[in-house]
């Protein structure tokens, strides 16, 4: 398995140690890394296994550009692209021996504070349409998707068909484009099974997202959120394991969720706002 980790750190300062600490502590192969602008590159590789991933050009690099970090044991990941319009998306190329390649692509998407659903919409359909222009490089479109979308999973930026176009069920995905006026390719989005606090089989609370906010202006207010989404092309979905999609809450020593009560607390102070995603994809 190559163990594949995202984390939205929240522009934290010294965060070197932390990060490198989770990564042992899971084992991660490949690290992405966004609001990562005070983060030392040497400091990751020096108390990591892996190694940044970066564009050749410094010119494609600014703050808000995501990071890639690999140890390639196994495999070969290298950058390919990085969006030059908003520099918030950068696709890299993964190489497994006797697979075809898989486009990576890792995105942070502008926040959700400022801009009502149209906006996002809108984003949400230009920065598919730059997906689509780097799939057609190769026509098998094995493509994935993630990071800090800035959208829930079943809001329109993530479901129109002229947004992301990802579905929550697999059967739906595979079963070939979506019809609206021109036909659509479809992603899976498996994050749909995070929503919600309670697990049905034994009734037990669980986090109900992984990003809390409160405005009280805002009448559609969800409270818990799921920005840190992953999709997936439906050709792609037999070779990620979907039982290790994972919101981490813990790693070692570090508890990025406290829970009072019945009541769950992202710890931002030490930490970040948002948790890590971490998922699997199989070798």
């Amino acid at each position: 398995m190559i163990k594949v980790m995202f984390w939205n750190i929240k522009k934290k300062k010294s965060f070197e140690n932390i990060v490198c600490d989770v990564v042992k502590n899971e084992k991660i192969d490949i690290l992405l890394l966004a609001e990562a602008g005070e983060i030392v590159d040497s400091l990751i590789e020096t108390n990591s296994n892996l190694k940044r991933k970066a564009s050749p050009f410094q010119s494609d690099q600014r703050k808000l550009t995501p990071r890639f970090y690999s140890n390639n044991k196994g495999f070969q990941l290298n950058h390919f692209h990085t969006d030059p319009d908003t520099k918030r998306m950068v696709f890299h190329f993964l190489d497994i021996p006797a697979k075809d390649r898989i486009l990576l692509c890792g995105l942070h998407l502008r926040s959700k504070l400022m801009r009502n659903t149209e906006t996002q919409l809108a984003e949400a359909t230009i920065t598919d349409t730059c997906i689509e222009k780097i799939e057609e490089k190769d026509p098998k479109k094995r493509t994935i998707v993630f990071g800090d979308f800035n959208v829930n999973p079943f809001e329109s930026g993530m479901i129109s068909p002229i947004g992301f176009n990802a579905t929550l069920s697999k059967v739906i995905a595979q079963s070939g484009p979506r019809k609206f006026i021109k036909e659509f390719e479809y992603f899976y989005n498996p994050m749909w099974n995070f929503t919600g606090d309670i697990k049905y089989e034994n009734g037990n609370l669980k986090l109900p997202g992984s990003y809390y906010f409160k405005n009280n202006d805002d009448v559609n207010q969800t409270f818990w959120n799921l920005f840190d989404n992953l999709i997936i092309r439906p050709n792609l979905t037999a070779e990620i394991d979907l039982t290790s999609i994972t919101l981490l809450e813990n790693s070692g020593t570090h508890k990025l969720v406290n829970k009072v009560g019945e009541v769950f607390q992202i710890d931002s102070v030490n930490y970040s706002d948002h948790l890590p995603l971490i998922f699997n994809i199989k070798l």
